[in-house]
């Protein structure tokens, strides 16, 4: 029986394990993960990162229902007070893991940076600390097919809150940043960057939480030695790399990156590629 076929037989929101068909087949290694979702039926192979889909086409009443109630929850959430929803649990289900396997995060990453799951919004929590380790601001991933938004945040100001990648490593004339929109890439980013350290500087990821600067995010990025700005290959991207030059050039060095893809779509290698062709000249 093939993946397709075995997933096709597991209830609805259920997972099995499996031979790989790519790498595996007829070893019962079972490196393999089925998984029967709303959107259809996928497999993930943990050994060589084969990742069939099969879209299950026409949704049932009950999860178009029980789709319609997630984003109605959406669209009344609200949290002025900062906090993570309480039932969040590092049991993260496989919509959850694929979404995470799949921007290059392996289980060590997502343990270190504390993301987690919320069963009661159905999204992936991305926790954001200040310096002192102090929780102040997070962001809850859609990962099921048909969720809305594509992210959750708390109901305030963002003000100056970024992402940063080591945030007890101060920004300062010791340290790279490379700017990305997204909390995932930054991550990676900074991973991979960090071979590149030396006594007189450290590469530093930093997410923005979109593209929107503010004066307290301009005075913080000012404090570096370098910029590199790693946004998106869109209107929006452009945009942010544009007012990122304009506000803090005149302070500090400002490279850019430009790539088809997300930062998080490529491998380390590859990211340390683009870091290091940006210090060779590439300018915005």
């Amino acid at each position: 029986m093939n993946w397709l076929s075995l997933a096709q037989n597991l209830p609805l929101g259920r997972t099995s394990r499996c031979d790989c068909p790519e790498c595996g087949e007829g070893t019962n290694t079972n490196a393999a993960i089925l998984n029967h979702s709303t959107r259809g039926y996928s497999l993930f192979c943990h050994a060589c990162g084969y990742n069939p889909f099969q879209d299950k086409g026409i949704q049932t009443l009950d999860e178009l229902k029980r789709l319609k109630e997630l984003n109605e929850q959406a669209e009344r959430y609200t949290d002025k007070n900062v906090r993570v929803p309480s039932d969040v649990t590092e049991n993260i289900p496989l919509a959850g893991r694929l979404w995470l396997y799949n921007a290059g995060i392996s289980p060590t990453i997502w343990k270190e940076y504390n993301v987690g799951y919320s069963e009661s919004l159905q999204r992936v929590i991305l926790p954001v600390y200040g310096s002192d380790g102090e929780l102040i601001w997070y962001q809850g991933r859609a990962v099921h097919e048909g969720q809305r938004p594509k992210y959750l945040n708390p109901t305030v100001p963002k003000d100056g809150r970024m992402f940063v990648s080591c945030n007890r490593t101060p920004i300062s004339g010791t340290t790279t940043v490379i700017v990305c929109e997204d909390i995932l890439s930054a991550i990676r980013v900074g991973k991979a960057a960090s071979c590149l350290n030396s006594d007189g500087n450290k590469y530093i990821g930093v997410s923005l939480l979109g593209t929107k600067l503010t004066t307290e995010s301009i005075n913080t990025l000012s404090n570096a030695k370098r910029i590199i700005s790693w946004f998106d290959a869109d209107a929006a991207g452009s945009k942010a790399r544009a007012e990122l030059y304009k506000a803090v050039g005149i302070f500090t060095t400002v490279n850019s990156i430009r790539s088809e893809r997300d930062p998080k779509r490529y491998s380390d290698q590859d990211i340390r590629r683009y870091i290091e062709g940006a210090l060779n000249g590439g300018s915005i």
